[in-house]
């Protein structure tokens, strides 16, 4: 069975950017977020993911986002590899 975990991704630092470029700066930082928590980059980010920071515009992003990570082992030619789905948890 696959494993799920739960992140609470703060945002409030990405608010004190210029507001154009709030938004950009919010998905840059939960890629990072992930990638220092799962130290791996082999992970796909939902699109609900990127529609939450995005909701209400380039400017005024949520101060804080709840992630849900889960993971998958695929079999590969030569061995398995662990790969990461992120979606909005509800």
């Amino acid at each position: 069975m696959p494993e799920e975990r739960i992140y609470v991704v703060p945002l409030r630092k990405v608010k004190l950017k210029s507001r154009p470029q709030r938004a950009p700066s919010a998905v840059t930082e939960v890629r990072a977020f992930l990638r220092r928590h799962l130290k791996s980059d082999s992970f796909t980010m939902d699109e609900s993911v990127n529609r939450r920071i995005w909701e209400r515009g380039i400017q005024h992003i949520p101060s804080r986002i709840r992630i849900k990570v889960t993971e998958e082992k695929v079999e590969g030619e030569e061995e398995e590899e662990t790969v990461f789905r992120v979606s909005l948890a509800e």
